[in-house]
């Protein structure tokens, strides 16, 4: 199982989904946004602008009409106009070259039963808060008695703490249709910043990892530590150097 993550900082990219394309292109001069060439039909070799916007819309829109868009259209408008809204959006963000201290993209191959654990122990040992509790379970798409051995007490206190997982978009103009997929969800700013503190908190104390329900996913023992798991080592090394100095850090994930 693989799953992509992105962070971005909303202090330099709100202002960017406002602009129309003619702007994006002037503003930021890129050969990518200014190549005429286009993708083969039905793919996207990220040679171009306009092989984003034919793969990312459907049906694919002709020549014509992806030069229509580019002329009188907003990047808000055509993200509205895409099936995979968030993945557009990733890969614009990512061909910004003066911005890419501003978003940081990483996929990991691995389970996310470590990091519940880690998260659903913390919050019981008194060591998280709730809304660290809750980030990591909305991001994650999770029912923690899913993936930890809870007893009666525990499951009602989990329960009590977090009653529901909202799916919420990070921007109301994306839609109702905004999510990639089941498994996907995105934090808002300060369920964001809750997010990286317990990740960073639970990485320098390599805070325990107990309860795992199903040990045959990974390698796991009841003796596992935050350390312990590549998934934790990418969360914590691309949060401590960047996204930690944010004004406004947001975060989505999927599961491809």
């Amino acid at each position: 199982m693989e799953h992509s993550y992105q962070f971005f900082d909303r202090e330099a990219f709100d202002s960017v989904w406002r602009l129309s394309w003619t702007e994006f292109v002037k503003k930021y001069r890129t050969r990518w946004a200014s190549n005429p060439e286009y993708s083969p039909p039905g793919e996207y070799d990220g040679a171009s602008l306009r092989g984003l916007i034919a793969f990312s819309l459907t049906p694919e829109p002709s020549p014509k009409v992806i030069e229509d868009i580019l002329k009188r259209r907003t990047i808000r408008w055509t993200l509205q106009q895409s099936d995979s809204r968030l993945w557009m959006m990733s890969e614009l963000m990512l061909k910004i070259p003066t911005l890419r201290r501003r978003a940081v993209e990483f996929s990991v191959k691995c389970e996310v039963d470590s990091l519940v654990a880690a998260a659903v122990d913390a919050y019981l040992s008194r060591r998280a808060s709730v809304g660290a509790l809750r980030a990591v379970l909305k991001l994650h798409c999770v029912d923690p008695g899913d993936f930890v051995k809870l007893n009666r007490r525990e499951s009602t206190a989990l329960r009590l703490a977090v009653p529901d997982l909202s799916r919420e978009p990070i921007y109301s103009w994306l839609g109702p249709y905004w999510l990639d997929g089941q498994w996907t969800n995105a934090l808002k700013v300060s369920e964001t910043r809750d997010f990286v503190a317990f990740v960073i908190r639970a990485w320098e104390g390599n805070w325990p990892c107990p309860r795992i329900k199903d040990m045959t996913r990974e390698p796991f023992s009841d003796q596992s530590r935050f350390r312990d798991f590549s998934l934790h080592k990418a969360l914590a090394n691309n949060t401590r150097r960047t996204v930690v100095r944010w004004q406004k850090p947001c975060v989505f994930r999927e599961w491809l």
